[in-house]
């Protein structure tokens, strides 16, 4: 997992967080950075869950939840997300036996990771522009035949970088135009990507995120 960087856009730190006491989990799961957008400090974090099994996957988000309660609540936040995990089985997961076989396995880490979204007030930025859409980021594929697809990875933002409410600030104001996936040429590699622009003036250039599959996850800032 990495995330990428125009040098147009001013870093202020950067780091990797490793396992936190008494968590087990494989290190380099969560890195956070720390830049200016639109002249506001923002957090950008890459987080990849852990699914080995439904307790690893738990243990995967208590952890990003741990790390996201010491970030300042000043500054916004863009989560790029391999959550592991479906958010809504209805919308985001399909089986050619016409049933949503293994969906609910993962109940726990669900709500866990609904809270984490509801705690920061994070919208997913696709499901804001396509509330009712089936899209996918991985296939399950054996002998050339497509058992399942699932949507399990994301781009959330907080609500100064979405279209519902004007900001105080005219000059600051910001509008998410376009959330969309990308299909890959290969079996499994899907990328969901952002554009948040300025609606006023022409400076600075528009933010556009890219979060691809598989765990070389990695968005393009611009």
């Amino acid at each position: 997992m990495a995330i990428f960087f125009s040098n147009k856009i001013p870093v202020e730190a950067a780091h990797l967080v490793y396992p936190l006491p008494h968590h087990t989990a494989v290190c380099g799961r969560i890195i956070v950075v720390t830049a200016r957008l639109y002249g506001r400090p923002t957090h950008i974090i890459g987080f990849h869950a852990d699914c080995t099994n439904g307790h690893e996957l738990q243990d995967s988000i208590e952890r990003l939840a741990i790390v996201m309660r010491t970030l300042p609540a000043s500054h916004d936040i863009v989560l790029l997300s391999d959550h592991n995990h479906c958010i809504s089985p209805a919308l985001d997961y399909f089986s050619s036996k016409g049933a949503a076989t293994g969906t609910t396995n993962h109940e726990a880490s669900r709500r866990a990771f609904a809270t984490l979204l509801a705690q920061h007030t994070l919208y997913d930025t696709y499901r804001h522009l396509h509330p009712n859409k089936r899209e996918y980021t991985r296939k399950n594929i054996a002998y050339g035949e497509v058992l399942s697809k699932s949507c399990i990875d994301g781009i959330f933002v907080t609500q100064s970088l979405l279209d519902d409410h004007a900001p105080t600030q005219r000059s600051n104001c910001r509008r998410l135009i376009e959330a969309k996936h990308i299909h890959g040429s290969q079996k499994d590699l899907y990328a969901i990507r952002i554009n948040v622009n300025n609606t006023h003036g022409t400076a600075p250039p528009p933010i556009q995120a890219q979060a691809a599959r598989p765990s070389t996850k990695r968005a393009a800032l611009r």
